[in-house]
């Protein structure tokens, strides 16, 4: 996805979402614990290393706290562990010739984000920002580099399985982060837990 229409799109989600913020749906309020492990790909895009074809699939998680009062309208917290990219004991030609390197580039979201529930089908947008981290093995040395970076997610879930305050679904998240205009797509199952309500 093209990342001027992905910031497009998330901009109007959370207009969208901020318009119906008066509207009721629910009788009380409640904090809500949400954990999606799944499986994630990065873009190809990655200026991190010049090494080609670096592995770009990895299980991730996500964790989220948030408020549902009573209106549409949703607000919270996410984080987690996004891994970006990898690379294992692969040979590299160097001038110094080859050398096995050991390369991994992750990601620890902080963001608020805006969740909104129409019937069993739930949208979110959020904006903030991405912890990344990466460490290289190469000629027997290692080096470590950190950075924040401002970025956004999408998320789509679908609310299928309902376990007393217990909630299952199959979830998409898209996560956007705006330095190398890196993304990520994530295929989870979240788990919703209401622990409590007023």
């Amino acid at each position: 996805m093209n990342i001027g229409l992905s910031r497009a799109l998330f901009f109007f989600l959370l207009f969208y979402l901020s318009s119906s913020f008066c509207e009721e749906t629910v009788k009380n309020n409640s904090l809500v614990f949400e954990l999606s492990p799944g499986f994630s790909i990065s873009s190809e895009k990655n200026s991190f290393i010049a090494i080609n074809r670096p592995d770009r699939e990895a299980l991730g998680l996500a964790v989220r706290v948030l408020w549902r009062p009573e209106h549409l309208l949703r607000l919270g917290i996410e984080s987690g562990i996004i891994k970006i990219s990898s690379v294992s004991d692969k040979n590299i030609p160097s001038e110094f010739g080859d050398t096995k390197v050991k390369f991994g580039l992750n990601a620890v979201p902080v963001l608020l984000f805006a969740d909104m529930l129409i019937d069993k089908l739930e949208i979110s947008a959020g904006t903030g920002y991405y912890y990344l981290f990466s460490n290289l093995v190469a000629f027997d040395d290692k080096s470590s580099s950190y950075s924040w970076d401002l970025g956004y997610n999408l998320t789509l879930a679908y609310n299928s399985f309902f376990l007393g305050k217990f909630i299952i679904s199959p979830e998409i998240k898209y996560f956007i982060i705006t330095t190398d205009n890196q993304s990520i797509i994530s295929f989870n199952i979240k788990g919703s837990y209401s622990f409590f309500s007023w």
